[in-house]
């Protein structure tokens, strides 16, 4: 990325789309500026203390998940380590696209936007 890219971005186009649409992309951005040069043992730490949170979410909002967890036996409180993801059942797209969107997507009280792609 070029010196005037990443300063542009960093000064004015990532703060000003975070003022504009109420999110947090700058913050987000030195997260990960940050955290692409940390070691192997700092990011797994970060990513195992992520995956608990990030299942217990799928399984506690999307009607599908909780199915398929439950169905397979697993428990959220028991993921923890990123081998714990050998547990998680596979999911088919006809799976997918049978419980769309009512019971594969998360209600976040937004207008839900469908979009598609060619590829």
């Amino acid at each position: 990325m070029t010196t005037f890219y990443r300063r542009f971005l960093q000064s004015f186009a990532l703060p000003l789309g975070d003022i504009v649409t109420r999110q947090q992309v700058m913050h987000l951005y030195r997260f990960y500026d940050e955290a692409q040069w940390w070691h192997l043992e700092r990011l797994r730490a970060f990513q195992e203390k992520m995956l608990g949170g990030l299942v217990r979410q799928a399984y506690e909002e999307v009607p599908m998940y909780r199915r398929l967890y439950d169905k397979a036996g697993v428990r959220p409180s028991e993921m923890r380590k990123i081998e714990d993801l050998e547990r998680l059942p596979i999911i088919t797209k006809d799976a997918l696209r049978n419980a769309y969107p009512r019971d594969c997507v998360r209600a976040t009280g937004r207008p839900t936007r469908e979009l598609c792609t060619s590829g």
